[in-house]
């Protein structure tokens, strides 16, 4: 009785971890698909710089007078979400004018809340950035706050918006500004379609089929 026990409790302990490491691969496979994934999806996207994994290096090209480039890596603009109303960072430094207020995108835009009714562009006033906010009468000079921090994201949300751990900001000193360009990830297409084969590929050990066909058909739809 006892021979059976052990043989019960250690036959257990083996399937335990054999399953626990099962979705310990699992997740890491996941952790370089959904890295992967960020990547090819926000190739074309100014200032994608963290895939979920790691930071990836920017090229600096041509942008417009609602762009800037900044030259060093851990710089970013606060910005808010219009649903969730959370706070969050970036460095996607190509703005547009949305319901009347400067932002990334629809979902979220400067903070503090910066609105426009007519023309505007950035400008730099010594070594700080700037943006001119015109009106039929007049125009005014408005400071664009930017932050240094220097660490990993704590979250990414839609790519391009990153949280940080409370207090790893702080204002930026002597950032180098170039007016009229913008950041684009450094991305190879080509080399991520074979990565993505690749990760396909160690799938089939731990994942089904249909799983598998899910995320072929979520890589076809960004490609």
């Amino acid at each position: 009785m006892r021979i059976k026990k052990i043989f019960f409790f250690l036959t257990l302990f083996i399937c335990f971890t054999a399953f626990a490491e099962t979705t310990k691969e699992q997740n890491l496979i996941l952790t370089e698909y959904t890295a992967l994934l960020n990547r090819i999806k926000y190739s074309k996207q100014s200032g994608f710089c963290f895939d979920g994994t790691e930071f990836i290096a920017e090229t600096e090209t041509e942008g417009s007078e609602h762009s800037f480039f900044v030259a060093e890596k851990n710089i970013y603009i606060k910005v808010v979400n219009t649903e969730d109303k959370n706070t969050y960072f970036t460095r996607c430094f190509d703005i547009k004018e949305e319901v009347g207020y400067l932002a990334v995108n629809s979902k979220f835009k400067l903070q503090p809340s910066i609105p426009v009714t007519g023309h505007w562009n950035f400008i730099k006033i010594g070594k700080k950035l700037n943006v001119t906010v015109c009106t039929d009468e007049t125009c005014r000079n408005i400071e664009i706050t930017l932050y240094e921090i220097n660490e990993k994201p704590l979250d990414v949300k839609d790519g391009i918006f990153f949280t940080f751990k409370k207090g790893a900001e702080k204002k930026a000193k002597n950032v180098n500004i170039t007016l009229n360009a913008k950041a684009l990830p450094s991305i190879n297409i080509e080399k991520e379609k074979k990565e993505a084969d690749i990760i396909l590929k160690k799938m089939e050990a731990y994942f089904s089929k249909e799983q598998i066909n899910a995320k072929k058909e979520e890589l076809k739809k960004i490609l």
